[in-house]
């Protein structure tokens, strides 16, 4: 006992220093990533009110063509994003765009197309669900 007392002594000074600098890196970490979470949130935030306000207006008048996709939002915000989001991101805008323009033409307007159109929406906006 008395050995690990007169070590801990005698390295006392070490340990605090290896301590304090393990703080601030994790603290720093943890800075950092709060900081990603801010940026990610300032740029999902206005294509979440646009995915909301088209989903509205889908379960409340039906479809229109008249709404195009803020590209440039969703631009800023794939360069927030790792690679693996990116590409998952990227596959969601693809499926709800195809549909977007399936139901661009009469023949493919169905209640089944409107559902999927919704549920696109619904899979985008929990893929840019605020953190």
């Amino acid at each position: 006992m008395n050995d690990l007392i007169k070590i801990l002594q005698l390295y006392s000074p070490l340990i605090s220093l290896l301590t304090f600098f393990l703080g601030l890196y994790i603290g720093n970490k943890h800075a950092i990533g709060r900081d990603k979470r801010q940026e990610f949130n300032e740029r999902a935030e206005p294509i979440i009110d646009y995915f909301d306000y088209m989903q509205s207006w889908f379960e409340q008048r039906g479809f229109t063509t008249a709404f195009l996709l803020p590209e440039f939002a969703i631009t800023r915000l794939m360069r927030r994003l790792s690679k693996r989001k990116q590409k998952r991101f990227d596959a969601l805008i693809r499926q709800y765009q195809s549909t977007f323009n399936q139901l661009k033409h009469e023949k493919s307007r169905t209640e089944e197309a409107y559902t999927l159109l919704l549920k696109q929406l619904a899979d985008i906006k929990q893929f840019l669900r605020l953190k």
